[in-house]
């Protein structure tokens, strides 16, 4: 589409990581460079989905409508694979015919390797020898009858109406049945083979994630859905043993005998030719009972032996089904390229599914390998020793568990393992969201073409805050790389220890990739990193050419030879000949602009400290409505609790009174020590009124923190230019307040400030006293330029306790400006970042603070009274506000003619230039003059808490604590009467 040249960025629609032409659109083979994803000729309509799952160039999806389709090498045929074909793929004559009713058939042509060409599925155990029980095979795919190389079983015959076959199994089982063409069936649950490249078909994909434009136009807001995460059972299946067939009954020769002498006998003796009849039947009937016992039961093992076979038939029937299904989950659990693909351009609901609690966290597919069924059969018509078998599965996911092992080392001969490096980085970042999952790269100059594409990843930003990604790319960017790393794996080794342990479940893991591990095991740094990393999350990708240059630390080693892998670990069997999943970096780029512009808002629900928290929906004030804000303070009209921030379970409440009265804070800079004070003071002006809780503000920097809560109503003043007689006047000014408000509660017998407001909340005429909270930051420079100011406040804090004074002190420089005085009457301590040991124990009286990284400001840790340190993140009052319109735009997206836009600059970003700050021009910076500032939080709430005091009718003016200051010239007339 053409942009149009007045709106701003934010309204063209454009997205990050889009292809813009500049002038005129992009040629064809510019804007879909080696693209994925083909798409049917327009008006044809899509039917099937033909997946390239594994091998060379991986990833590849076409879309197919009704008719024949060429799959081949050639550059004739339709369907032509990326990368190294590799042997055994046929250069033409693969007929893949589509039906209309989205069946579809596959052709091979005559002269394929029935040894790697043909359809994948499933494998039975080895047939058995009747008389033994031993089989006859082993459980390795042999041929293609038993799914081996070359073919797949098949479903056994359709039940009945008593639910067993109607025909007896056929172990061994049959070849599919082929049309007069020559053509077999390719059922949905089977992949076709062609050498090492592995193809799929099913319905075309739907992207069906959850996801909205953000607010600044130029990104897609994505909420990840639950995950119920696939149950893989190992149940077990026992197999009736066939029956024994009955013991023949043997021949009744006495039987036959017997009567024979007894009746010569009778005969010889009583001369009576009647027991002739009794010599000849006798015998007869003896035989005939033989013969008919015989018979019987032989048809009794035939009946038998029939119930066995049906009954078998339909066990073995249930067992591939489930073996069926068990192979269709591992497919769906360990997505391959072109799913990933899919998801991440779609989006789909897979896109950043796993979780750092999830089982496959950081288990990354390799390829496809001959693996056996999980589900076990107990076979009696088996040896003894022959009797546990399994199905086999052609061709399932195999991977590593990258979390489990630490480092990983991937060795081979040219791109093989750059490209299996690349594929393990880019499923990494579609499965993985950036807040569980954060990537660096180090690599060099020379492989550009192969890592150019992860500046697009957003896993890969934040995370050094000096460059643009987080790439090493030469001796400088990955010096600072290495350094950075250092400074994490340093803090979470020192927070392990600490309060904060529990935080480093909630940090993202890193996954670093090192291209050419030995040249960079060199580098200071980087072997504490591979040796101490994985104990603290921080785990490493190794690449090199050969197995002895890879470093020692690796567990795990993956070798490529040609299109084939071998993985081999400690103590654990090497596994061989798997299918490799080779991506090329054209299909790379595609996946990395697909996820560029995406934004995880997801709650998480882990239970942990998250990185950044906004104060309004915690004050349920978002967005800040004058009229609930008053609702509130009729309510309640004051509270001494205010939230503050989110604890690892629940909102971090602290108790001005209960928990105070006076507070000491302390942090470096950059550790959020002025956000956290904003925070506090409009946490407590939400909830009183501007007559239940006042504020003075001293801040010896020029009043830079507390500009926007000046304009509270509750604040009485900000003090930014002390002086030595100016301390002198405004100790002097809050000794005179502490003096009226010990007059105020003499007056009604009051013994404390809790007592007089019970007494005014039964008699609204008395005067309203409210809470004095005096806020003071650097307060530390104040103890050095001005030694007799702070000592004066805690003096007048001592005395105010009980009067309604509170007293809140803050500083970077802790070190030599907290004495025992300070400690000793400031019950509420707060520590954010701090750089030394001592200063953290100086507030906190624990050295943890120094633990907390430099890169989650607001983190800190709170000591209420005697209790142990508690970890929290402080909420941000100062974040720009949702939706908020640039300078010079509306809230709907149009120009406004009330001021000028906000500039946009353009910088290239060279290779050289991705590890690095991006660099702008200073001539063209230093004549811009426009200033203006995005709106925040903390200016709509001051603004809404402003025009709810205008509401409230009887609200009457703060008493400030000091007079104001006499003029130059004072005349007699200007003095009040005596």
């Amino acid at each position: 589409m053409r942009l149009d040249p007045d709106l701003p960025l934010s309204a063209c629609g454009v997205r990050e990581g889009a292809l813009l032409g500049l002038g005129a659109p992009l040629a064809e083979d510019e804007a879909e460079p080696g693209r994925p994803v083909r798409f049917p000729p327009p008006g044809d309509p899509t039917l099937v989905e033909l997946r390239h799952v594994s091998g060379p160039g991986a990833g590849r999806v076409w879309r197919l409508g009704p008719g024949r389709h060429e799959f081949g090498t050639d550059r004739g045929c339709a369907l032509r694979p990326d990368g190294d074909p590799g042997p055994g793929v046929p250069a033409s004559g693969v007929w893949i015919t589509v039906g209309t009713d989205g069946s579809v058939s596959v052709l091979l042509p005559r002269d394929a390797d029935p040894e790697r060409c043909g359809l994948r599925s499933l494998t039975p155990p080895p047939p058995v020898d009747p008389d033994t029980g031993i089989p006859l095979t082993d459980e390795e795919p042999a041929g293609p009858r038993d799914g081996g190389p070359g073919g797949h079983s098949v479903a056994p015959p359709p039940p009945g109406p008593d639910g067993l076959p109607e025909e007896p199994p056929l172990p061994p089982p049959t070849e599919l049945p082929r049309p007069t063409d020559g053509a077999i069936e390719w059922p949905a649950w089977a992949d076709l083979a062609l050498g090492d490249h592995l193809l799929r078909h099913g319905a075309p994909f739907e992207p069906d994630a959850a996801v909205n434009p953000s607010a600044d136009g130029v990104g897609v807001e994505y909420n990840r859905p639950p995950r119920l995460a696939p149950h893989l059972d190992d149940e077990s299946l026992r197999l009736p043993g066939p029956p024994t067939a009955n013991r023949g009954r043997a021949f009744p020769f006495l039987m036959i005998i017997m009567p024979l002498i007894m009746g010569l006998v009778l005969i010889s003796l009583f001369r009576n030719f009647f027991f002739v009849v009794f010599v000849f039947f006798t015998p007869l009937m003896a035989i005939s009972n033989w013969v008919m016992a015989r018979r019987s039961g032989r048809r009794q093992h035939a009946e038998k032996l029939r119930l066995y076979r049906l009954r078998r038939a339909a066990l073995e029937s249930e067992m591939r089904k489930a073996t069926v299904a068990e192979r269709g989950l591992r497919n769906r659990a360990f997505p391959d390229p072109a799913a990933v693909l899919l998801h991440a351009s779609g989006p789909g609901r897979q896109l950043w599914e796993r979780r750092r609690r999830d089982p496959d966290h950081l288990v990354l597919r390799l390829g496809t390998v001959t693996r056996a069924s999980l589900k076990r059969i107990e076979d009696q018509a088996r040896e003894s020793h022959h009797r546990s078998v399994h199905w086999r599965l052609a061709d399932v996911p195999y991977g590593v568990e990258v979390a489990e092992c630490g480092v990983v080392g991937f060795t081979g001969s040219g791109d093989g393992p750059r490209a299996l490096a690349r594929w393990a980085v880019a499923q990494s970042a579609v499965l993985h969201s950036p807040r569980d999952l954060r990537i660096v790269v180090l690599t060099t100059d020379e492989h550009a073409e192969s890592w150019g594409w992860v500046r697009w990843l957003p896993h890969l930003r934040g995370i050094a805050p000096e460059a643009v990604v987080a790439l090493g790319n030469d001796p400088e960017s990955t010096a600072h790389r290495v350094n950075e790393l250092l400074s994490r794996l340093r803090a979470r080794v020192q927070a392990s220890s600490s309060a904060l342990g529990r935080t480093l479940m909630t940090e993202p893991d890193i996954l670093v990739v090192l291209d050419g591990a030995r040249r960079l095991r060199d580098v200071p740094g980087v072997v504490e990193l591979l040796t101490t990393g994985p104990a603290v999350r921080i785990f490493s990708l190794c690449l090199d050419e050969r197995e002895r240059l890879l470093p020692e630390e690796c567990t795990v080693v993956v070798s490529s030879h040609g299109n084939r892998l071998t993985l081999r670990a400690s103590g654990m069997p090497a596994v061989e000949d798997i299918r490799a999943d080779l991506v090329t970096p054209a299909w790379c780029e595609e996946v990395a602009r697909s996820v560029a512009p995406v934004r995880d808002v997801s709650v998480d629900a882990d239970s942990g400290l998250p990185a950044d928290v906004r104060l309004l929906p915690l004050l349920d004030q978002e967005p800040p409505d004058p009229a609930k804000v008053v609702e509130l303070w009729n309510r309640r009209p004051a509270s001494t609790s205010f939230v503050l921030g989110r604890g690892y379970e629940n909102l971090l409440r602290l108790d001005l009174v209960r928990d105070g009265p006076h507070g000491l804070v302390g942090g470096t800079t950059g550790s959020g020590k002025s956000e956290l004070l904003q925070t506090l003071i409009a946490s407590l002006a939400a909830v009183n009124r501007p007559d239940e809780l006042t504020f003075v503000l001293v801040d010896y920097k020029g009043g830079s923190a507390f500009r926007e809560c000046a304009e509270l109503p509750h604040t009485l003043g900000m003090i930014t230019d002390l002086d030595g007689h100016l301390v002198q006047r405004a100790l002097a000014s809050l000794d005179a307040e502490l003096r009226r408000r010990e007059t105020v509660l003499a007056e009604v017998e009051a013994k404390d400030h809790a007592e007089y407001r019970a007494k005014r909340a039964r008699d609204p005429r008395l005067a309203p006293l409210p809470r004095l909270l005096i806020v003071i930051d650097e307060f530390a420079t104040l103890v050095r330029e001005l030694p007799g100011f702070v000592p004066g406040l805690i003096n007048l804090a001592q005395r105010g306790r009980s009067l309604g004074l509170h007293l809140l002190l803050a500083t970077q420089r802790p070190a030599g400006s907290v004495n025992n005085e300070i400690k000793a009457n400031t019950n509420l301590r707060i520590a954010l970042r701090v750089t030394d040991r001592s200063e953290s124990q100086d507030i906190i009286d624990s050295p943890d603070a120094v633990t907390i990284s430099p890169h989650t400001p607001g983190r800190a840790l709170v000591r209420r009274g005697g209790g142990t340190p508690t970890a929290f993140q402080t909420a941000w009052v100062g974040a720009e506000r949702p939706g908020a319109a640039p300078p010079g735009e509306d809230g709907d997206g149009e120009v406004s003619s009330a001021g000028p836009a906000r500039p946009v600059r353009a910088a290239e970003l060279t290779w050289q230039g991705l590890g690095r700050p991006v660099v702008t021009d200073r001539e063209e910076d230093e004549g811009e003059t426009v200033t203006e500032e995005r709106p925040t939080d903390l200016g709509a709430l001051v603004t809404a808490l402003r025009e709810a005091a205008d509401l409230l009718p009887d609200l009457a003016p703060g008493v400030r604590p000091w007079l104001p200051a006499l003029p130059e010239h004072l005349t007699l007339r200007d003095l009040p009467p005596t």
